[in-house]
């Protein structure tokens, strides 16, 4: 499929293994669709470093197009493993970082995450509440992508149902893979419309005990609040992953279908997305 965009910055080009590797995720992502992201294609990606979370800004812009341009499903699960991976690289917890940042880093371990439900207006669902032992974890988490896949999982919660309650980001050890400890209860994947293979599946908390050493942080809400709107603000990467693989199929269908007067159309609609791309980044 030709690429009518590239890269949107100089350096930031895949080489020949990447490159290789992104083709074979784009030759079964219809399959995946069907039968779920695997690990060992996560595996690969580790195995190329691509989970490692340590590239500048271009880099790790072009991977996240390329694997949205490739399949959707993989750079969601790719995607979900970056979260806890930033918490444990700001954490305090230096026994929890010691324990899991260089598994994750490597891909030894694959990570999920759970944050969504912060953003929701009302009061705080689900919620920790403090305990001899550490926190007890109470509620509905609407979905866990990777589920089936991670090896951990960042939950952040409110730590009471209070509006102004803080938010407490805590590591969930999967001892099995998409078993939790007591009081962790997955339901089934959620039947999407789309990216149908990532292994979101809604997960219900009662009074799951989460000791005080896998707690990540707590900080305020206001603080959390105004971190995610400034990073919310951005334009994610994998629009225009995806703009590069529909202007492809474009070209693809007016190639094959022999519309010529299709390729000025596509010029312009690709001098457009690259106008845009480059405003935003």
């Amino acid at each position: 499929m030709r690429d009518l965009l590239g890269p949107a910055q100089t350096g930031a080009a895949l080489n020949s293994a990447e490159e290789a590797l992104i083709a074979t995720i784009g030759q079964t992502a219809e399959q995946r669709e069907e039968v779920g992201v695997s690990r060992q294609t996560m595996d690969a990606l580790a195995a190329a470093g691509w989970l490692a979370g340590n590239v500048d800004a271009p880099k790790y812009r072009e991977r996240a197009e390329q694997l949205a341009m490739a399949d959707a499903s993989v750079w969601f699960c790719w995607l979900q493993h970056q979260s806890p991976l930033a918490l444990l690289k700001g954490s305090s917890n230096s026994a929890l970082q010691q324990r899991w940042l260089m598994a994750l880093q490597s891909g030894c371990a694959l990570g999920a995450t759970a944050f969504a439900h912060l953003r929701r207006p009302g009061h705080p669902n689900p919620i920790a509440q403090r305990c001899n032992n550490g926190w007890l974890l109470n509620g509905q988490l609407d979905w866990v992508t990777s589920w089936d896949l991670a090896d951990v999982v960042s939950v952040q919660l409110r730590t009471g149902a209070q509006l102004d309650a803080e938010v407490l980001a805590v590591l969930i050890h999967l001892q099995t893979k998409g078993q939790g400890p007591n009081g962790v209860m997955a339901e089934a994947p959620l039947a999407l419309m789309a990216m149908g293979g990532t292994w979101s599946r809604p997960v219900h908390l009662e009074q799951c005990l989460i000791q005080e050493d896998a707690v990540i942080s707590v900080v305020p809400f206001e603080s959390w609040q105004a971190a995610d709107q400034r990073k919310t603000r951005f334009a994610n990467p994998a629009a225009f992953g995806l703009i590069r693989a529909a202007l492809g199929d474009l070209h693809q269908q007016a190639e094959s279908r022999h519309m010529l007067c299709w390729h000025q159309q596509l010029s312009a609609l690709a001098k457009e997305a690259a106008n845009l791309r480059h405003a935003c980044y």
